[in-house]
Parts: structure tokens; sequence; C-alpha cells
């Protein structure tokens, strides 16, 4: 294993889909979705022991990268939903900046603390 890559997020990630298509392939028994199986075990198999480690490192990057952006949307998302019945968001239109102002206060300037633009809203 002398100056091979190893495991990182991106293999466990593919491991991961394995084990779901692997569930799904058993119980519906439709043997079509066996070949994305084999596909996800030959790339954390192939990440594992390459010998690339820049170009792992690099993929392992951009994937966690990703996997960043998809957790804030769902933390957003997941705020907006806990948040409904307090609060109103809106957007800056110059800056495109999520403004929350709580609901219920009637006619209100609103000001974008990015760039100081007004905007008057009802909430």
């Amino acid at each position: 294993m002398k100056g091979r890559y190893g495991s990182d997020e991106l293999m466990l990630f593919t491991l991961l889909l394995y084990f779901l298509f692997f569930v799904v392939v058993v119980t519906t028994g439709i043997f079509l979705i066996n070949i994305p199986v084999y596909l996800f075990v030959f790339i954390s198999a192939f990440r594992y022991f390459s010998r690339d480690r820049a170009r792992r490192q690099a993929e392992n990057q951009k994937f966690l990268h990703l996997l960043g952006i998809a957790r804030q949307w769902k933390n957003t998302f997941s705020r907006r939903i806990r948040d409904r019945r307090t609060h109103r968001y809106y957007i800056c239109p110059k800056c495109v900046h999520a403004l929350r102002v709580p609901k219920g206060k009637g006619k209100i300037t609103i000001t974008c603390p990015g760039c100081a633009h007004k905007l008057n809203k009802s909430t």
C-alpha cells in the first residue's frame, strides 16, 4: 500500500451509493441496475489503489466543494421551512442578498445589509 492514495470522502460516498444500489437490486429484482453497482465498486477500488495522489486529491476537493453547496442549500431550505410562520424572506434586487424580516409588522422599509439598498415591503 506504500504510495497508494487510500480512502477519502469521495470513495466512501461511492461505496455508500454501491450499497444503496445493491439493496435496490436485491429488493426489487431488477438486475439491469447491476451495471452502476459494479461501476461504483470499480471507482472506489480505483481511487483507493491509485498512485496519482494529486489528481485524486483534486477530485476529492471538487466533491467536497459540491457537497458543501448541497449542505448549504439544505440548511437554507430547512431554515426557511422552519421560519415560514414567523418570518418572511425577500431578495435584494441589487445584490441578490436574502433578507429575513418578521411577519405581521405591516408596511416596513427594509435596508439590505450588503448594499444598503432600501425596499418598501409589507410583511
